[in-house]
């Protein structure tokens, strides 16, 4: 190892190098005396690959005055040409999922390996942890700060010099930014040296240099460039760093430099992005029970009810049985652990009950069912109850000579759908550890259930089993994935038609805050069910029609309702709607119905009938045009992004579709699942059409849109098509 003099809180820049040998570069130092260019021999960190162009390079150095010190370079895998640690993934040797696959990947920079001479400051000059953002630089095209110094202007921030500032004096000063168009801004990445105790950087965005969006936060330790990423990539053409003296006392502040980070761009496709439509190709019969709702009030509480239930008839499908589907029970009909007032659903306990929350009489849920016209699906308590009343629940609804609905007068149901608790995998749902510690035990007894419940019903029935609690195939105390289903098919035997899962954004994909990990999950699915969950099913169903049922799906965003019901939530209903299209999952349900105008309730706005939600206007747009059968697709040189998840990292298509024929007209739907930018693709029918009209629903910013419009084109072109950003568009084809 050589020796070298640095000056204190140097920043190097490594040009080329030869990894594991000593070598002499071109070393530039910039430092808060002054910066020198000189030819420093130094060894590079094991196994670092060679440089394509300059990186930054971690070291830590001794103030100055204390003599030479040896210094280890090492330079950041995902910051060098042919890293992976966020950028390319897949290669060898690197820290990313390979392509297409799903495996952990955090993507963290490693620390720097120390130095001889202990550095007195708090952090190395790239600090630590810092993520390691697959990014490239924005092109900042203006700068402007609330003050400035003599000889500290705010274009000294943005001159690629360390060695000068942005000085201001006191007050709370921000430093601009501006884009020549809006961006997706994955991260902010700064030097402005140690902030007092008490004080912290804010970050905010703006579309307009109006108004401002908080974006992030900082409190800085060292001299180094600070990389601060942004939860959910936020869209902005101006971006604010704003000093907080808090209680610091100390009111001046300083940034040295400051560049934006956009997310990597994906590499180009060797050809035009096309969408491919095999018509001829018939996938699986379309079915309607994919536009469908969830009950989740009480009679007493239920403002408009009348109203709303008229208005969701507009969501009845024309295509594919032609039939909406109402789920009836949800997480307290078995009970939660969480609330004391969630005991478990005993419907003989509740006639002529119209509340509290959660419990009414049965027949109020009936009577919804009726008013939109729709099928129904009836969740049955499993964790508090027993295999005896859940036959009487099955025989008031189906049998013709109950004792019950004598009692209590109802119309017969014939009701076909059937399922076994709800989230019953989960240990925060009563009777979890008694009766569903594995799913061995839980399928042991569901069998009995299920036995009970046919023999109560006059009509055959189909009944599912809890098979994962969310989208990620797991359970507390089950196995997980295939081997989950191996046991539950096995165990249950014939006694079992359907398994549930719901289809809520969860780990290993999903992070607080990230909208894009959320618009993910999906595909993560989707690469999940094909290689490991459907053969699963196959193998062990025994030759018989085992199909999946996604009995819940929302964002999760119960604290974000602007989103939750807006264009992002109406986006990842068209994902979860598409993927239910695609993988012949034969029940999709939109949770929920009607929650006292909270984040899930995805339909009204304000309790107002007539207030509409994106969710709602696009499955209203899918009731109407779509058709009865699934047909193959395909795509080429589709753009992809890469997300790093909580401990997944997926390359994510930014456009997903589905295509259904009725006759001679053709439906495709087209998904911009991103925000990232408008994408231009061809659509490849095999034919050419007599008609086109397409009805596109977005937002004027992007998923961050609190709702949106649909527009209808006829005419439409099919190549080269735009699909905006956060969008989606159902073309109707007539041969």
């Amino acid at each position: 190892m050589r020796s070298i003099r640095v000056l204190p809180f140097a920043l190097l820049w490594l040009t080329a190098c030869s990894p594991g040998v000593d070598s002499t570069v071109a070393v530039s130092t910039a430092a808060r005396g002054g910066a020198v260019v000189v030819d420093v021999p130094v060894q590079l960190a094991p196994a670092a690959p060679v440089a394509a162009r300059p990186v930054p390079v971690v070291v830590n150095v001794a103030p100055q005055g204390t003599g030479p010190v040896p210094v280890v370079v090492q330079v950041p895998p995902a910051q060098v040409s042919g890293g992976s640690g966020g950028s390319g993934g897949g290669s060898a040797g690197g820290g990313g999922a390979p392509s297409g696959g799903g495996a952990p990947s955090n993507g963290s920079m490693p620390a720097p390996e120390p130095s001889a001479v202990t550095s007195p400051f708090a952090s190395p000059l790239i600090p630590s942890p810092m993520a390691s953002l697959a990014a490239e630089a924005l092109k900042v095209v203006g700068v402007a700060a609330s003050a400035a110094n003599v000889g500290y202007e705010a274009a000294r921030a943005v001159d690629g010099n360390l060695a000068t500032e942005w000085g201001s004096g006191a007050g709370s000063p921000t430093l601009t930014l501006s884009l020549n168009q809006d961006a997706a801004i994955a991260g902010v990445t700064f030097k402005t040296g140690p902030t007092p105790a008490g004080a912290r950087v804010l970050i905010e965005t703006s579309l307009d240099g109006m108004a401002w969006t908080a974006a992030g936060s900082a409190v800085v330790a060292g001299w180094g460039m600070e990389l601060q990423t942004l939860a959910g990539r936020p869209r902005a053409r101006f971006v604010r760093l704003r000093y907080d003296a808090g209680t610091s006392g100390k009111p001046a502040f300083a940034v040295f430099e400051v560049t934006l980070q956009a997310e990597a761009a994906a590499p180009a496709p060797s050809g035009a992005a096309t969408i491919h439509v095999d018509a001829t190709q018939v996938l699986h019969a379309a079915t309607s029970h994919i536009l469908g709702t969830c009950r989740n009030h009480v009679a007493s509480d239920f403002k408009n009810g009348a109203a709303k239930l008229a208005k969701l008839r507009e969501l009845t499908p024309t295509w594919g049985g032609g039939k909406y589907l109402y789920r009836i029970g949800h997480g307290p009909t078995d009970g939660r652990n969480d609330y004391a007032y969630m005991t478990g659903f005993h419907f003989e306990q509740a006639w002529d009950k119209a509340g509290g929350y959660p419990y009414d009489d049965v027949r109020n849920g009936l009577a919804d069912a009726a008013a939109i016209g729709a099928d129904q699906m009836h969740v049955v308590n499993f964790g508090t109850s027993d295999a005896d009343e859940a036959g009487r629940y099955v025989s008031f609804l189906n049998h013709a000579g109950d004792a019950n609905r004598a009692a209590h007068p109802a119309a017969q149901q014939d009701v076909r759908m059937f399922e076994l608790g709800n989230e019953i995998s989960w240990d925060l749902v009563r009777g979890h550890d008694t009766y569903a510690p594995t799913e061995t035990a839980y399928a042991t007894r569901a069998k009995q259930f299920a036995q009970k419940m046919r023999a109560a019903s006059d009509q055959p029935i189909q009944i599912g089993a809890v098979a994962s609690t969310n989208s990620n195939w797991f359970g507390t105390g089950w196995s997980g994935g295939a081997t989950t289903v191996k046991n539950i098919l096995t165990t249950m035997g014939p006694d079992v038609d359907f398994l549930i899962f719901h289809g809520y954004p969860s780990w290993p994909m999903a992070k607080d805050g990230d909208f894009l990990t959320l618009m993910a999950q999906n595909e993560w699915n989707r690469q999940k069910l094909e290689a490991e969950i459907k053969p699963a099913i196959k193998q062990y169903a025994g030759g018989r029609d085992v199909f999946l049922a996604n009995t819940e799906f929302f964002t999760n965003l119960y604290n974000d309702v602007a989103h939750a019901r807006g264009v992002l939530g109406a986006l990842y209903s068209a994902d979860s709607l598409i993927l239910a299209m695609n993988e012949d999952i034969r029940t999709a349900v939109q949770f929920c119905f009607d929650h006292k105008d909270l984040g899930d309730a995805s339909f009204f706005i304000g309790d107002d009938p007539n207030a509409t939600t994106a969710i709602f206007k696009f499955q209203q747009l899918l009731a109407k045009h779509w058709g009865d059968q699934i047909v193959a697709t395909s795509a080429s040189g589709l753009p992809a992004t890469r997300v790093t998840g909580a401990s997944a990292s997926i390359d994510l298509p930014r456009l997903a579709f589905s295509a259904a024929t009725t006759g001679n007209r053709t439906w495709v739907m087209v998904l911009n699942r991103t925000n990232e930018g408008d994408v231009t693709a061809d659509l490849d029918l095999g034919f050419t059409p007599a008609a086109v009209t397409a009805y596109e629903l977005a937002g004027p910013t992007g998923w961050d849109s609190a709702n949106a419009e649909v527009k209808e084109t006829p005419g439409a072109a099919l190549a080269r098509h735009v699909f905006p950003r956060a969008s989606v568009t159902i073309f109707e084809v007539t041969r």
